[in-house]
């Protein structure tokens, strides 16, 4: 039989819902923060409403794209630059045990000692 209690539809209603909250809020901040300016999103706290930046921001980052991908380096294997040009002492992708970048030496000298031969 179907049981009919008012109280346990709503109940399972209310936990749907906070529920689809719990998951759309994040994405509806993030998108928010993407029509912004660093200085608005900075401010604490941030508002909540979408900003008028949205075309410039999403030109910016669609027209830069990711150029250095194209002549052969990674974002991932450039590490991470500091404002004085010195590169920091972990990359993004180097575990604490071995280094990707001797591997990639090794593998390219491989490569171009088997294409030059």
């Amino acid at each position: 039989m179907v049981e009919n209690r008012p109280w346990l539809t709503f109940f399972s209603h209310a936990v749907l819902i906070a529920g689809v909250l719990a998951v759309a809020f994040p994405l509806y901040v993030t998108f928010v923060a993407s029509t912004l300016t660093l200085e608005q999103i900075m401010q604490v706290p941030m508002p909540l409403i979408p900003g008028d930046q949205l075309l410039q921001n999403y030109s910016q980052v669609l027209g830069a794209g990711n150029h250095d991908r194209l002549e052969g380096a990674s974002v991932l294997d450039a590490g991470e630059q500091h404002g004085d040009g010195r590169s920091s002492s972990r990359s993004a992708r180097s575990p604490s045990r071995s280094s990707p970048r001797s591997r990639w030496s090794i593998s390219a000298s491989r490569c171009a000692a088997s294409s030059s031969g």
